[in-house]
């Protein structure tokens, strides 16, 4: 196998002097190194499923990832290099049977970005990844906001025909980012992980390799998506934690009753930072409210440790954002009606939904686009989503999906005629939700300690 080593850990050792002053260097890793190199061109994608990564495997915009990182997804594809460089994605090859695919989007607004070497063998013999060999993987894991763009370094512990094993640190967000030799060419994809002890798998890059043939003669024939960049999220975090200690009782005896409101065949739940919070420290309490009772009767109190969020730094929804949850109403089935009917009393409880939601804006009275959201994303409804919510939770005999939608808590300052419009699948006509005023104060409200403190 024909790996160079020589003049990268010459130059690994040179840097080690140039780039601290003084007597006390620090070592440079040849593994950080090509991390510089790479960095900027991998990236966060957001998409209907959650987050994943990708990275930029020629200068048309391709970009390679998994496809359970798009799974779900139509048109709410964003992909973000760097903080307020977001852009739309499309999604042009996928590769189910082996987790695979390739987005397209528009470079022509962003600053310079470099393409990843894929894994290109010096002799036919040579195989892409052996056992014992380092590697390097970058992704965007568990928290995308904090952790994007984050190497770790590692071992590959076994090599088959479908998969590389290694032991570089993946987790929840790192699938679709790539598996780097110390070459720095791209010897796979990563997939997922086995947990903190287990090893991260990866699809080797040579699988990968028919798929970007048929995406680049995909797109050869078509436009590219807009080149237009998208607003991101505030890096100024919501301070819930100083909140917490100067004006606790800014967080106590809400009603999510005030957020909420619907129309005949969608229910939306408005979430600001405040009230995400409460939220959760309503439902923590709720499940442990039992154990509560148990302590009581045993004549002690649960430790601190059993509701997390008294450890303010394991709360992580301070984003600055206005997020609608819009999900579909459901109603009763025909048949259920019917037994009702002929029973003459409400015995039969089975619902299903009317209307599938695609996608959502936020106008104005008038009817005009006030903002794009800072992230979109249709997804299948989960119990969880519905509790927070406080909506009723019905016995469901079918799948549906729901919209969340995030927006800058400014649209809101000085106005209070608001509208969601929402497309549902296979409807022509877009259904209007107006905003209620209440719901437009209470995100005002909620958001004045927020300007105040980080003085926005």
């Amino acid at each position: 196998m024909k790996r160079s080593y020589v003049a990268p850990l010459a130059m690994a050792f040179c840097l080690s002097f140039m780039l601290t002053p003084g007597a006390d260097s620090r070592e440079f890793s040849k593994a950080g190194q090509i991390f510089q190199d790479v960095k900027d061109g991998v990236v966060t994608i957001f998409a209907a499923a959650g987050t994943g990564s990708g990275f930029l495997v020629n200068s048309n915009g391709l970009i390679l990832t998994n496809n359970h990182v798009v799974n779900e997804s139509n048109e709410c594809v964003r992909v973000k290099f760097q903080q307020d460089q977001v852009i739309s994605a499309e999604i042009v090859a996928r590769d189910r049977q082996n987790d695979l695919a390739i987005l397209r989007v528009n470079l022509e607004e962003l600053p310079a970005k470099p393409t990843l070497k894929l894994f290109d063998p010096a002799g036919q013999s040579e195989p892409e990844a052996v056992v014992g060999e380092k590697v390097i993987a970058v992704g965007s894991p568990l928290e995308p906001d904090i952790l994007a763009c984050t190497m770790s370094e590692g071992v590959i512990g076994k090599v088959t025909k479908d998969a590389v094993y290694h032991d570089a640190a993946i987790d929840h967000g790192s699938s679709g980012g790539p598996l780097l030799n110390f070459d720095g060419q791209v010897i796979g994809v990563n997939s997922f992980g086995f947990g903190s002890r287990g090893p991260g798998c990866a699809i080797p890059i040579s699988t990968a390799k028919s798929l970007l043939l048929s995406a680049e003669k995909a797109i050869s024939s078509s436009p590219p998506p807009s080149s237009g960049l998208l607003p991101d999220i505030s890096s100024v975090k919501y301070p819930i934690a100083e909140l917490m200690k100067s004006n606790p009782g800014f967080f106590q005896k809400r009603k999510q009753a005030r957020h909420n409101f619907s129309s005949s065949y969608f229910a939306i739940a408005c979430l600001t930072p405040p009230q995400s919070y409460f939220q959760a420290v309503k439902l923590q309490d709720k499940i442990l409210s039992s154990s509560a009772r148990r302590a009581a009767k045993k004549g002690f109190k649960l430790s601190d440790d059993e509701f997390d969020y008294k450890n303010l730094s394991k709360y992580k929804d301070g984003d600055p954002v206005v997020t609608f949850l819009i999900m579909p109403v459901p109603k009763l089935t025909g048949s259920s009606i019917a037994i009702n009917l002929l029973v003459g009393a409400p015995v039969y409880n089975k619902h299903e939904y009317r209307k599938d939601f695609m996608k959502a804006a936020l106008v104005n009275a008038a009817g005009s686009l006030m903002a794009l959201p800072l992230r979109a994303t249709r997804t299948p409804m989960e119990k969880n989503d519905v509790e927070i919510t406080e909506y009723t939770q019905y016995e469901l005999i079918d799948k549906s999906y729901m919209g969340i939608y995030s927006f800058d808590p400014k649209i809101f300052k000085g106005a209070s005629k608001f509208k969601i419009l929402i497309e549902s699948e296979g409807d022509k006509k877009s259904i209007t939700v107006p905003i209620p005023e209440r719901v437009v104060q209470a995100i005002n409200e909620d958001f004045e300690p927020y300007w105040d403190n980080c003085k926005i």
